[in-house]
């Protein structure tokens, strides 16, 4: 159920770092895609509260500082949910460290909530690449003709998501200590190793394909990228509450709802704002 979230809540939170940074940089159309995600914002928030009424009991300041982690990202995508008026350098800046500290905060809360993982700091970092990844993924499946530059940046963040995840497990193995090294013995046995290749094909798999000058590339490649992510979000999370990775027919249920979600409400977004525009015209 978590990880089935945290999927949910990457889209937005993929989505807003991009438009944050990308507001100055052109690629309007890009930009204004991903603006219709952060919508997802407001959705994840709900689908929060089962899990935060089944933590509150147990762990009140934990739920709590969930709480505050969703609040600012919400203000975020409130803020830059809509093109600005004039360029605003200084609320990107500020909008960006916010936001990886935040991310920062919240990968160590929710990722390694139930046993301690690395103690490696670019945690914040991978989780933003893995996120933006992801949002890039959803928009490309979602539009129907390719956009300016959109591979580049999905090639961009999912390669840099690759090399962090190489670096923090190069760092576990120099350091060589026993609690963080069980915590990948607990992801690489079994299923674990198949999920570790399809990372590597996730982030391979993408450059290949977009050489060999195939007309459906961006689509492919963004498929590839998406279901590696959600994968990799199962193979971070699972293996802390049962000891080892493994997907059941429960948690592929929730990836199909989780996406359905995705779809239904960006697909339903544009069109709420139109009968809005509309009706506000005919008053």
């Amino acid at each position: 159920m978590m990880a089935a979230w945290l999927l949910l809540l990457a889209v937005p939170a993929g989505a807003l770092p991009l438009v944050m940074a990308g507001e100055g940089f052109g690629g309007a159309r890009l930009i204004t895609a991903l603006r219709g995600l952060l919508v997802l914002m407001p959705v994840a928030c709900v689908a929060a509260v089962p899990l935060a009424a089944w933590g509150m009991v147990a762990q009140p300041w934990f739920v709590l500082r969930g709480a505050a982690y969703l609040a600012v990202w919400t203000v975020l995508a409130l803020l830059f949910a809509r093109p600005p008026v004039r360029p605003r350098p200084v609320m990107r800046a500020m909008g960006l460290a916010v936001h990886l500290v935040v991310v920062t905060l919240a990968a160590a809360d929710w990722m390694f909530a139930c046993a301690p993982g690395p103690g490696a700091s670019d945690i914040g970092l991978l989780v933003m690449a893995g996120q933006c990844a992801t949002a890039l993924a959803v928009v490309m499946l979602r539009e129907k003709r390719p956009m300016r530059g959109a591979l580049a940046w999905l090639m961009a963040a999912q390669l840099a998501w690759g090399a962090l995840q190489f670096t923090q497990y190069l760092v576990v193995w120099s350091a060589d200590i026993p609690g963080e090294i069980a915590w990948y013995q607990q992801r690489g046995s079994g299923a674990g190793v198949a999920a570790v290749w399809l990372g590597v094909a996730g982030v391979v798999g993408p450059v290949v394909v977009a050489a060999s000058g195939w007309r459906a590339v961006p689509r492919v490649c963004a498929a590839l990228v998406l279901l590696c992510q959600a994968v990799g979000m199962f193979w971070l999370i699972t293996p802390s509450s049962v000891g080892r990775f493994g997907l059941s027919w429960d948690d592929g249920l929730a990836v199909v709802v989780v996406l359905a979600v995705i779809a239904g409400v960006v697909s339903a977004a544009p069109a709420a704002g139109v009968w809005l525009r509309q009706r506000h015209m005919r008053a």
